[in-house]
């Protein structure tokens, strides 16, 4: 006897913990496979966390508890708890359309406090895949985003160098103030391979582009510097 069940169309999951380096954490996940009943995708996610064991930052230890004393009324919310919000909406391959496009969006919001600076990041993310041969796929994904990028001046750390190592700062380079940016990306996959699960032979091939185009306020200085790659 076999028991086929549907896959669940609407799914949410919860997770909670601890961390000495970000204190309690809580994520959020809700996914939705059939959205309107247009085979069009929904996900959404939101992680939260406040940072609580200062002692652990040694001599900075201090003048973190102070920054985040400083945070009053709504600004607890806003700047003392760091997080990443993440909403996304892809159609399913639209057959009926030359070369079969799959469209996508994500809007992402993020906040992280680190002992020598704390950033801001909004973006929206667009997306399409081509096909123009089953076994070739052609990805244009233009960009738009804005960072604020917060140095502690009280405490002996490049902050610059610091927010560029974060795997959130989402950029190659994170400048100090105020930065809007426009970027527009592009991958070519050319895909050979006798299975894409499993291959054992083959060819598989991907071929990057970027253009970048943006500008950085420093606000304590009052400078707008142009960004180009």
């Amino acid at each position: 006897v076999v028991d086929v069940r549907e896959k669940q169309r609407q799914r949410i999951t919860l997770a909670a913990g601890m961390s000495v380096t970000q204190g309690p954490r809580i994520r959020i996940n809700y996914q939705h496979a059939n959205l309107f009943k247009t085979a069009a995708s929904f996900l959404g996610s939101l992680r939260l966390n406040r940072q609580i064991f200062f002692p652990l930052y040694g001599k900075y230890g201090d003048l973190m508890r102070s920054r985040y004393d400083g945070y009053d009324g709504i600004k607890q919310l806003t700047h003392g708890l760091e997080r990443e919000l993440r909403i996304g909406l892809r159609s399913p391959p639209l057959r009926m359309l030359p070369l079969d496009p799959l469209f996508r969006i994500d809007l992402i919001n993020g906040r992280e406090n680190a002992v020598p600076y704390s950033l801001d990041t909004l973006a929206a993310i667009l997306g399409a895949d081509l096909h123009p041969h089953r076994t070739i796929t052609l990805t244009i994904e233009p960009q738009l985003s804005i960072s604020n990028l917060t140095c502690a001046d009280a405490i002996d750390l490049d902050c610059e160098t610091q927010a560029n190592s974060s795997p959130t700062s989402g950029q190659k380079t994170t400048n100090r103030g105020l930065r809007r940016m426009f970027k527009l990306g592009s991958v070519l996959t050319l895909d050979l391979r006798d299975n894409p699960l499993v291959p054992k032979k083959g060819l598989y091939i991907q071929l990057f582009t970027a253009f970048a185009r943006g500008e950085t306020r420093d606000e304590p200085a009052n400078s707008i510097q142009e960004l180009f790659s």
